[in-house]
């Protein structure tokens, strides 16, 4: 409960401190906008509670009020006590300095050390009866109970009772905190504190305690428990709250178990079981008969006692108890298959086998075992069996006998319907407990650990890999530097050595041509004028055709679309400055890595040629190529709608016009053919088909 006020605390804190640069610059504001700016006020107070966490939140008394703020300051080195006067430059929100809203404070001074503010005596009837919060108040009441709270073991809770009425008080203290209250429990004690509203729903109001037992001053102290008291029948049926103001009473019977050295199980003559907890930690043995007294609790199912003392009954005849063998999944499932609690086993001897899941400690730092059966498991305690604990381990399958024992809470004000927690076994003997086999060898721990140094050895081979791996590359990257060096020479003499078979296969033989047509035209322009213009006519047109492939050898060695990873796309960029205003479209399934460059070469002269011719010759508005690379062979296919020809009767070398003659050249030497299909006014379709096999020697 208090962590759940800390945690609603730090939050408003850290709201505080993201307002407090706003505050600071709104200080000046009018008084009536304060609703929506924060400002900053200086205030003096004497601190009744200091800072109970790094941030608060702390309390202190000004001009009669009782004012709580949250440590906003950077630097706390500074510690704040009780009694010391301070002024404090606080952070307000909706509220003004006077009011009981939480403020954030931005600096804080001391001015002088003094003591704390007399605190106001209020009844426990009128503390409850008219609670108002941030009061400086002084409660006096016969000290109840001590327990622990649920949710933070730094603090606790005290119950004060006067007459019929009850009050709780919250304090912080650890362990030895708590002992030191329980020794008061049965005294009379004046408890000073702040009130607050407590957000745990079981307590409702209370005060908080500022400095531990300090904050309690004994006003008479417990008397001596003496055995002069009646004898409580654990069968008679009474209230809660008549059984807690019955005052000292007594019981005996024959202890059946001990536990954690201050607590102990006795069965009184009419079998029922009573908890008896020790004002101090020296338990009877096991199996003898006791007088036990005390101050009485019940969890609304039995009795026990608390603060007590005991002393033997030497007359008394020692009773036995059966030893009842049953599951740990039979004792939590019932018949119709439900989860239970079954509090009609606490006082019963059970024997049980399971497996130990694991080996704990408990809030007091005492040793306790967890043994599973199945899908259900039961915590043992291990104050009896401390040597059998030592050779124990986890997954060692165990058999258990001992007494078990309801693990909840005592009835209080306020707590209608105490807590059951569970049950647990308590060993009387080392031999209650029988290790029936150790675990295998190979567990998980060691699995872990062989995993664990198996993932080290492969993490250095790993990093061993990297360290050559880094070193063979830096050396790869600088053979691999002078390699390239080598190969752009070779590739250049290549291409170079292309471009010269180029020129020779094609332009050396046609400017001959050219040459003869001229010649020829020369002999012939006085005998045949007519001959003589028609031979110029040719030999012009194959000058034209020389200019044209000449510019695209020198458009090749601009632009190299070998390089092309996409061949469509080198295909598209070779075709298109011939094209003229034609619409051109490329379609090409396969990888270009299939096809050698003096393929690939070859073929985009082809399609550039064909482009050309379907464009300028055949006035196409369409063209689409399309190609596909097999594992066999290399196709390709161009389409136009253009005027188109008569391939029997289509010009040729004799005409000037050398570039389907060219293309068939191209072919042979690659291995492929080419087919056409056209006629006049129904535009052309060319495919050529070039064999892998063949085209590959080419160079």
């Amino acid at each position: 409960m208090i962590s759940r006020v800390v945690i609603l605390l730090t939050c408003m804190s850290l709201a505080f401190s993201t307002g407090a640069e706003e505050g600071l610059r709104s200080s000046e504001e009018a008084h009536d906008a304060r609703a929506h700016h924060p400002r900053v006020i200086e205030c003096d107070g004497t601190i009744i509670v200091p800072p109970l966490y790094s941030r608060g939140p702390f309390h202190a008394a000004s001009n009669g009020r009782i004012l709580q703020f949250y440590d906003l300051r950077k630097d706390r080195s500074e510690r704040i006590a009780e009694g010391d006067r301070v002024r404090m430059a606080v952070l307000a929100g909706t509220s003004d300095a006077a009011g009981d809203d939480p403020l954030g404070c931005l600096e804080i001074a001391v001015l002088s050390h003094g003591e704390v503010p007399k605190s106001t005596p209020v009844s426990i009837r009128d503390f409850t009866r008219n609670f108002q919060p941030n009061r400086h108040v002084e409660l006096t009441g016969t000290v109840r109970d001590v327990f622990p709270d649920d949710i933070d073991p730094h603090y606790a809770f005290v119950i004060l009772q006067d007459g019929e009425d009850f009050a709780y008080l919250a304090y912080p203290g650890g362990a030895d905190q708590l002992q030191a209250f329980r020794a008061l429990r049965g005294s009379v004690v004046a408890a000073s504190g702040v009130t607050w509203g407590s957000s745990n729903r079981h307590i409702g109001k209370s005060i908080m305690a500022f400095a531990g037992t300090n904050a309690f001053r004994v006003v008479k102290h417990a008397d001596s428990l003496r055995f002069d008291v009646p004898t409580v029948n654990a069968d008679s049926f009474r209230l809660p709250g008549d059984i807690a103001s019955l005052g000292p009473r007594k019981t005996s019977g024959t202890v059946v178990a001990t536990w954690h050295d201050d607590m102990f199980l006795l069965i009184d003559e009419n079998g029922s079981p009573v908890k008896v907890e020790l004002s101090e930690p020296s338990p009877p043995a096991v199996s003898e008969c006791v007088e036990a007294v005390g101050y009485l609790e019940t969890d609304l199912f039995h009795l026990s006692f608390v603060r007590a003392s005991w002393r033997r009954l030497e007359s008394a005849q020692q009773m036995t108890f059966p030893v009842t063998s049953t599951t740990i999944k039979d004792i939590f499932v019932s018949p119709f298959g439900q989860y239970r609690i079954p509090v009609t086993e606490h006082g019963k001897t059970l024997r049980v086998r399971g497996t130990v899941k694991s080996i704990l400690l408990d809030e007091h730092g005492r040793k306790r075992i967890l043994v599973s059966d199945e899908d259900y498991a039961i915590p043992v305690d291990g104050t009896h069996i401390g040597q059998t604990l030592k050779s124990i381990k986890e997954g060692s399958l165990v058999e258990v006998t001992g007494v078990c024992i309801k693990d909840s809470d005592a009835w209080r004000p306020n707590f209608l319907i105490p807590h059951v927690r569970g049950l647990f076994l308590v060993p009387r003997f080392e031999e209650d407990l029988k290790i029936l086999r150790q675990p295998p060898w190979w567990t998980p721990a060691r699995f872990l650990w062989a995993l664990g140094i198996l993932l080290a050895v492969i993490a250095g081979i790993l990093v061993w890999n990297a360290t050559l791996h880094a070193l063979v590359v830096r050396k790869s990257r600088a053979l691999v530097k002078e390699q390239a060096e080598k190969i752009s020479e070779t590739l250049k003499i290549s291409e170079r050595t292309r471009l010269a078979a180029e020129l020779h296969d094609f332009h050396s033989q046609n400017l001959t041509a050219i040459s003869y047509q001229i010649s020829s035209a020369r002999n012939a322009c006085a005998d045949d004028p007519a001959e003589a213009s028609r031979l110029l006519a040719t030999a012009a047109q194959m000058l034209k055709s020389c200019r044209t492939e000449l510019r695209r050898c020198l458009w090749d060695l601009r632009y190299d679309v070998l390089n092309f990873a996409d061949f469509g796309k080198a295909i598209l960029q070779t075709v298109s400055p011939v094209a003229s205003s034609a619409k051109v479209s490329v379609r090409f399934a396969g990888r270009r890595a299939q096809i050698s460059d003096s393929t690939a070469h070859a073929v985009l002269c082809i399609l550039r040629e064909l482009t050309s011719n379907a464009a300028n010759h055949g006035r196409a508005h369409n063209i689409r190529i399309a190609g596909e690379c097999r594992l066999q062979a290399l196709s390709f296919s161009v389409l136009d709608d253009g005027c188109g020809f008569d391939p029997g009767s289509r010009p040729g070398q004799d005409n000037g016009h050398f570039g389907l003659d060219g293309i068939a050249e191209r072919l042979k030497r690659l291995g492929g053919t080419m087919e056409i299909d056209s006629s006049p006014g129904n535009g052309c379709y060319v495919r050529i088909t070039i064999d892998h096999s063949t085209s590959q020697s080419q160079p």
